[in-house]
């Protein structure tokens, strides 16, 4: 009996245990594998966390900025000033209410932007609008909406423009202007280039006069569908002819001339990206833009293309002055889906046909003798190529915007087949879009979570 005890306890101190150091280096071991893993769950989770937050706030943008379309900037003004904008969601907190502003602002200073008799300031830079504490999902923002002008007052209103749908084109009035300046600048610059081959034993040339001729703008607007994304890009080129006229030295004394450049020479391209410096922007791409949402159970289209654009007077641009507007559009893949069930449906997602608006705006320069003057000269030409569906166009060209009314020449339209109808309206001398950027922050901070930026009609 003592000798089994005696071999039990034998086999009880044979037993291998784990030392401290194995210990350790075990929980060491452990921590290395197990601390990545807790990092990647941690980050899914903020990931998850962050995108949740982004998607509650892309709610917010997204309901106010349909909201936005239905009602007059004086409405929007009156609805913030009353707390009572329909387009969020309130808070029915009582400890934490929403509470909305709005102002106008003229040269960075706030005032109201309704004046005593109710009516708006119409002629402010720009319109903000706040609300605090609005509610997503049990959630808490504050929002804040600029509304902007983007073209001057006194435009031509015509149909009411879609943001999920609509490429939109609008040329400010300056920069045919500009333009004429650049050609000039390079008319001058090739005659002193070219001097010494003109007069090659003279020196010292001084230009006196540039005189500018022929004076064209192009505009060039390409619609493209490959069945799978949708474009509209475009492009403004100017051409002249120019003349200079100059004086210089010759070895017995002075002399003066001229020399003419043609449009080939002189022909200069709009920068229209001033990040790349491109001449070519694209204002519509399904694949990139709010236009690639699905609605009604299948992706929104391109519906309408709008031009809003300062005509080209021969008054304002010596002899010889004309626009010409091109539009090439392939449309075969556009609507190469289901049909709409309903008439809403089908103007919804961007239904055959496509539709182009070609709006002249009044010139603000311009007294209404000048304007008038200018209407009754003006020369333009729309030119469309369209391939692989069908093409509606309105246009006010045929009307003269002056008050005075003159009789003017008609536009020449052309190359969009037996299915074009032109349609002459116009239907309010106003505002007509506002650039919208809608910032959508975590309440009570700056830390903007989703930013929301389109357009808006008047």
């Amino acid at each position: 009996m003592k000798a089994g005890m005696h071999v039990k306890s034998r086999s009880k101190l044979n037993q291998k245990g784990m030392t401290l150091v194995e210990v350790i280096v075990a929980m060491a071991i452990l921590a290395v594998v197990i601390a990545p893993t807790l990092r990647i769950f941690a980050s899914a989770s903020g990931t998850n966390l962050r995108s949740r937050q982004r998607q509650r706030a892309t709610s917010v943008a997204e309901g106010a900025m349909e909201s936005l379309k239905a009602y007059n900037v004086e409405q929007l003004c009156t609805q913030f000033l009353a707390n009572n904008f329909k387009g969020v969601v309130k808070s029915t907190d009582g400890a934490r209410p929403t509470v909305m502003s709005a102002h106008a602002v003229f040269g960075g200073v706030e005032q109201s932007p309704i004046r005593t008799d109710g009516t708006l300031q119409d002629e402010a830079d720009s319109y903000k609008l706040t609300a605090k504490n609005v509610v997503s999902e049990g959630q808490y923002y504050d929002m804040e909406i600029l509304l902007t002008p983007s073209v001057a007052p006194n435009v031509l209103k015509m149909e009411d423009s879609n943001t999920y749908s609509d490429a939109i084109i609008c040329l400010e009035e300056n920069t045919a202007y500009s333009a004429k300046g650049q050609l000039a600048q390079k008319a001058e610059d090739t005659f002193t280039a070219n001097f010494s081959s003109y007069h090659p034993s003279a020196s010292n040339p001084v230009v006196e006069s540039v005189t500018i001729s022929d004076f064209k703008r192009v505009i060039d607007i390409e619609v493209n569908d490959d069945g799978t994304v949708q474009t509209v890009a475009y492009k403004v080129t100017y051409t002249c002819k120019a003349q200079v006229n100059y004086t210089y030295s010759t070895g017995t004394g002075s002399a003066s001339g001229s020399r003419s450049y043609d449009e080939t020479v002189l022909k200069y391209e709009e920068v229209l990206d001033a990040v790349s410096g491109a001449t070519e922007l694209t204002v519509y791409d399904d694949s990139a833009t709010i236009a690639g949402t699905v609605l009604l159970g299948r992706k929104a289209k391109l519906n309408h293309i709008y031009l809003y654009y300062f005509p080209v007077y021969t008054s304002m641009f010596d002899t010889g002055a004309k626009d010409e507007i091109n539009i090439t559009a392939n449309l075969t893949g556009l609507y190469d889906y289901l049909p709409a069930t309903s008439a809403k449906d089908s103007k919804a997602q961007g239904y055959d046909p496509l539709k182009i608006t070609v709006a002249k705006q009044l010139a603000t320069v311009l007294s209404d003798v000048e304007l008038n003057s200018g209407e009754v000269g003006y020369n333009v030409s729309v030119k469309g190529t369209v391939t692989g569906g069908e093409v509606e166009m309105q246009t006010n060209l045929t009307e003269n915007l002056s008050p005075m009314g003159s009789v003017i020449a008609p536009p020449s339209i052309s190359g969009f087949g037996s299915s074009k109808t032109v349609q002459d309206s116009i239907l309010d001398r106003v505002v007509l879009l506002y650039n919208v950027e809608i910032h959508v922050y975590e309440a009570n901070t700056t830390n903007e979570v989703a930013t929301f930026i389109g357009t808006k009609n008047e």
